[in-house]
């Protein structure tokens, strides 16, 4: 008898609840989020390709040691290369902001009514990324 109201227990509450897929918090951004990580990717990529540049252009003129040139030529190139993708990070995350949508719908949650199993809709707002 036990076994029985036990498995009868079990069986209520695994019809009474309902999953949703887990999410990243993470992705769950604002639109004015993504624009502010977007600036910064892109202030990030500006900053490496300047001073990259400005390191390839301050040995170009000749007046530097043999010693010196090869470190400041391999360090400006690295910087500039290290900020394509800050640029292409930075593209993603306007494009994502750009598609952001705030909506408001109801959802449906089940409840457990007397003898059956019902559902309730309850409003709730949401937050859409074309990805």
């Amino acid at each position: 008898m036990k076994k029985i109201t036990v498995c009868s227990m079990l069986l209520i509450f695994a019809a009474s609840s309902f999953c949703q897929q887990i999410q990243k918090s993470s992705t769950l951004l604002t639109r004015e989020e993504y624009l502010k990580k977007s600036r910064t990717q892109k202030t990030v990529g500006f900053v490496l390709l300047g001073a990259g540049a400005v390191a390839l252009l301050s040995v170009s003129g000749g007046n530097t040691d043999f010693g010196t040139l090869g470190t400041v030529v391999v360090a400006g190139g690295v910087s500039i290369l290290a900020s394509i993708p800050f640029f292409i990070a930075s593209g993603k995350n306007k494009r994502k902001a750009n598609n952001a949508s705030l909506a408001f719908k109801f959802e449906k949650s089940q409840t457990i009514q007397s003898t059956e199993i019902g559902f309730h809709s309850f409003p709730a707002l949401s937050l859409t990324l074309n990805l």
